[in-house]
């Protein structure tokens, strides 16, 4: 019987890792080799990017056997626990807190873990009953059975300074049971102070897991699978304070290119997780605790380094805008306003001081990452250009920063920030609207960049801020389905444009995007096009049953679209394994949550 991909009862955990909320260890199926028809294995690794672009995930391979032969194994995982059938035995895997992997069989069954070393790294065998391997860059690992015995064919090979290609063998005793644990450490790994029963650390996730999905909204009951895995996949990212992250904060992924928390995907979360506005406001905050002394917050950021350049848009204003649509401004403490209200400032200041060199009060992307959307179209000329997206994020950060000031009791600063909003508005109005769409322009030139991407349509985000001939354009010519809409949701390129490629590794050029349905869903129904809203609302999260909750939809173009001019290698080929993001469900639980009514 096919597994099921996209459900927590039945883990595919090829698709996504076996891993629990604040832990960095998972277990996945993987190819065994990077060779194109290998074989899958189950592996037990470690979330950190050490290949460009790439995870190291066979770090460990879990090898089941009898008296030290391989066998064939068919899984099920749940949040609680993974269990490997053979034969007549099984083997249960569960998480004992978030360093300590627990293992236990039965019927026999044996456990071989076979380890591959590169140059410097180690294996020693401690003489205490446990043996250890290290990692560069990703830790400490200790081995040790509590039932049932272990040995290993460990050995040095000193012209390579590498330990041999180890296997490390446990085998039952005589009632053909076997239990240990594997525990990770940075370094200095040591036993755990303490075991705790098995069947207690497998009820413990699950009620974890259960307990999480609380702080998310209800769905109409055909997504009610899709939510419970979207926060599943975001409960295995959340990270804990350590290194450069001093806050809690939402992995992008677990496994494949981008292993870090993102600067922008943290609003994103906390308007999926508004019901918990304490832990909502503090994700906004979260990135602004790495913020420089110019106002600059990171792109990204891991325990272990922060990515100051490129930094993605000001979305803030937009995600706490959606968080005060649910709970009023009066829900938000002085704590929460003291939070973010200085730090908005700043953020707003340095876009205003670094990003606009002509002076004329418009911000420019100076590159394409910037804006998140990469290769999109509105770079066709060059950069830095100058976008109405952009000015639409200002243009609600300001309004953000004057809602708080207002509940500080900073009434004159408040007046003036909004007054600031209202002006940006104007200006973007003024600037980038030629009758029929908004257009962009080199910022010093002001040469105009008229393309098709659906960024120029971004600023539909400020709803009713906008004039109604305006909203009016915008939804028409999204919702033509010959240009923007499809079954799937909305395209990011026309489908009319010479530039439209879905099929060449481009990124932003075609491709059905999960932040897109947001912030354009999102904006079309605040901005009174609520069917329309939700009709595409529905196409996209109904894809998401089919498909699971992604980032970017891969689907084929539609009949009569151009033709690629080039190959655009932005996308990476192949999806890594286990390495799906948790950017596209907290754009699911969010979108799915408008169709609840």
């Amino acid at each position: 019987m096919e597994k099921q991909k996209y459900s927590v009862d039945d883990l595919d955990i090829s698709v996504a890792p076996f891993s629990r909320r604040h832990s960095r260890l998972m277990l996945l199926m993987a190819p065994v080799t990077r060779e194109e028809g290998s074989e899958n294995g189950l592996f037990l690794s470690y979330s950190a990017n050490v290949l460009n672009f790439g995870t190291r995930y066979e770090l460990i391979r879990i090898i089941p056997n009898i008296n030290g032969e391989p066998v064939p194994f068919e899984y099920t995982a749940n949040p609680g626990v993974l269990k490997l059938s053979a034969g007549n035995g099984s083997v249960e895997i569960c998480f004992d807190g978030r360093e300590v992997v627990r293992f236990r069989a039965s019927g026999g069954l044996g456990l071989r873990f076979n380890l591959r070393f590169t140059q410097h790294e180690q294996f020693m065998d401690r003489h205490d009953g446990t043996v250890y391997a290290a990692f560069q860059n990703l830790g400490e690992y200790l081995f040790e059975p509590v039932r049932g015995t272990q040995k290993h064919n460990g050995r040095w090979i000193s012209p390579v300074m590498t330990p041999a290609e180890t296997d490390v063998d446990w085998s039952p005793d005589e009632d053909g049971k076997l239990e240990g644990y594997i525990k990770y450490a940075d370094y200095s790994v040591n036993r755990p102070e303490e075991l705790h029963d098995f069947n207690e650390c497998v009820d413990d996730n699950l009620a974890d897991f259960h307990a999480w999905c609380a702080h998310y909204d209800d769905v109409p009951e055909k997504y009610a699978g899709i939510r419970l895995y979207a926060i599943y996949i975001i409960w295995t990212c959340l990270s804990w304070p350590k290194g450069f992250i001093s806050d809690n904060m939402v992995w992008m992924s677990r496994a494949g290119g981008i292993i870090r928390a993102m600067g922008w995907h943290q609003s994103y979360h906390a308007m999926a997780c508004w019901k918990n506005l304490d832990f909502a406001i503090g994700l906004i905050h979260s990135m602004f605790t790495l913020q420089d002394e110019f106002g600059q917050l990171p792109d990204g950021v891991s325990d272990r380094y922060k990515f100051m350049t490129a930094p993605k848009p000001p979305f803030q204003g937009f995600a706490l805008s959606y968080i005060l649509d649910k709970v009023g401004i009066d829900a938000l403490t002085n704590g929460h306003c003291e939070q973010l209200y200085e730090p908005m400032c700043k953020w707003i200041g340095w876009w205003l001081k670094y990003r606009d060199r002509d002076g004329d009060g418009l911000v420019a992307y100076i590159h394409g990452d910037e804006s998140g959307w990469d290769d999109a179209s509105i770079f066709s000329k060059g950069a830095p250009v100058e976008t109405p997206d952009i000015a639409a994020f200002l243009v609600l950060c300001m309004e953000a920063c004057g809602k708080l000031a207002l509940r500080l009791g900073r009434d004159s600063e408040s007046e003036e920030w909004l007054a600031r909003s209202r002006q940006m508005t104007e200006k973007m109005i003024d600037t980038f609207w030629n009758g029929e769409k908004f257009i962009c322009m080199l910022d010093t030139t002001h040469e105009i960049v008229d393309e098709d991407s659906i960024a120029v349509y971004q600023p539909i985000i400020l709803g009713k801020r906008l004039p109604g001939e305006i909203i009016d354009k915008i939804a028409d010519t999204l919702g033509d389905a010959e240009r923007f809409r499809t079954p799937f949701g909305f395209v990011s390129e026309s489908m009319k444009s010479r530039l439209y490629d879905v099929t060449s590794g481009a990124f932003m050029l075609g491709t059905i995007m999960a932040p897109v349905q947001c912030m354009i869903i999102t904006g079309l129904y605040n901005a009174g096009k609520t069917e329309l809203a939700c009709k595409v609302a529905a196409d996209w999260c109904d894809e998401a049953i089919v498909s699971g909750p992604q980032a970017i939809s891969r689907r084929a173009p539609l009949a009569g679209s151009p033709k690629p001019q080039a190959e655009r290698p932005v996308l990476p080929a192949k999806t890594p394994p286990a390495g799906l993001s948790s950017w596209g469900p907290a754009v699911f639980l969010i979108l799915a949550s408008m169709l609840n009514g």
